[in-house]
């Protein structure tokens, strides 16, 4: 499990083909159901303290589209 602490809402990519609900697109957005993306500041892996998302990315190395939750 993953909590967020802290993030921020980005528009979508109009071009681009949009992965499902739930699912990172550059390890650090998520896409919400409605299209648009929520770019992860700063989350909690269950059983740790508070880290930053980029942190987070380098040590668990999640593949684009892989789905979170």
């Amino acid at each position: 499990r993953l909590g967020v602490v802290a993030a921020r809402a980005v528009a979508p990519d109009d071009g681009a083909r949009r992965p499902p609900a739930g699912s990172l697109v550059d390890g650090v957005t998520v896409v919400a159901a409605d299209g648009r993306g929520l770019r992860l500041e700063v989350v909690r892996p269950e059983g740790r303290g508070d880290v930053t998302a980029a942190d987070w990315v380098r040590g668990v190395r999640p593949a684009a589209g892989e789905r979170v939750g």
